[in-house]
């Protein structure tokens, strides 16, 4: 099972992804988020597999070399 958290600033993305999670077997969606910061201090305290998130100031904001 691959471990799966969301983020995306858009709520009807979310419900995008949390549409096609819940049709595959094999991802497990076990969070999402709308705020960086939570996704941070979640993934410091819970192991995870799979980061999904929507083209947006994410992508420029995430510094991957803290995970």
């Amino acid at each position: 099972m691959i471990k799966v958290i969301a983020m995306d600033d858009e709520p009807l993305a979310l419900m995008v992804i949390e549409n096609y999670c819940s049709r595959n077997e094999h991802v497990e969606l076990v969070k999402t988020f709308s705020n960086l910061k939570d996704a941070q201090k979640y993934i410091n305290q819970f192991p995870i597999d799979l980061i999904v998130f929507g083209y947006s100031n994410f992508a420029y904001k995430w510094n991957f070399t803290k995970i």
